[in-house]
């Protein structure tokens, strides 16, 4: 019975930590959306939590500290929402020309319609990422990202066969990443659709200035 009660209450205790742990790292990613990282500190994190600053600090050596492992957590859940989006971009084509449409521009609006609006449903996961400043290995790390989200994707634009081509394809992943900063910044669904449309529109100028005949919505 001893040892029983022993191992529970160790077990009890193991929660309660994994549980002021988990609130931490969530209040800090509510926080860090908002506001982001350089303006977000320990006094608000612990603040949101509604725990001590010592508690913060018997958790994390520091807010660069909470904010790598919250990174590491966040990071690929949003890299399977950004897989999901393109997934359902390409579905969306697919599907439209299973329907008959054949029209380029058509076929362009309904792929990234698709995937902005998938990106709007995920935005509290993407927030942490897009607003305000990260600390420099992180926002290296996002810059990265980026260069090799061009590489795996560059077939959904064009074949980047050309140092025009090439630059145009820097430009539209870009333009997608402000757009996605305005549209995850609108505050209800109405206002996002409006912002989604004129993405559309400015991602789709974007790639016709590499090739006017090829635009995007035939890649994808």
């Amino acid at each position: 019975m001893g040892t029983k009660g022993t191992v529970s209450v160790r077990t009890s205790r193991q929660e309660k930590t994994r549980a002021t742990r988990r609130q931490l790292l969530d209040a800090a990613a509510k926080i860090f959306a908002v506001h982001g990282y350089e303006k977000t500190g320990v006094a608000d994190i612990v603040a949101a939590a509604e725990v001590s600053v010592g508690t913060f600090y018997h958790h994390f050596d520091s807010k660069n500290a909470l904010f790598e492992e919250l990174w590491s957590e966040l990071r690929g859940t949003l890299n399977d929402a950004v897989a999901a989006a393109q997934e359902s971009a390409r579905s969306a084509v697919r599907s439209a020309r299973s329907g008959g449409v054949t029209d380029e521009s058509e076929l362009f609006d309904r792929g990234a319609r698709a995937y902005f609006t998938f990106m709007w449903k995920e935005r509290e996961t993407a927030r942490a990422f897009f607003f305000g400043g990260l600390p420099a290995q992180f926002a290296e790390t996002r810059r990265r990202d980026e260069y090799s989200w061009i590489a795996e994707n560059s077939t959904m634009f064009r074949s980047p066969d050309t140092p025009t081509d090439r630059i145009v394809n820097k430009l539209i992943v870009s333009a997608v990443s402000e757009s996605l900063v305005e549209i995850m910044q609108c505050s209800d669904d109405a206002e996002a659709e409006t912002a989604i449309t004129a993405a559309i529109h400015i991602v789709a100028a974007v790639d016709r200035l590499g090739s006017p005949s090829s635009p995007m919505g035939l890649r994808i």
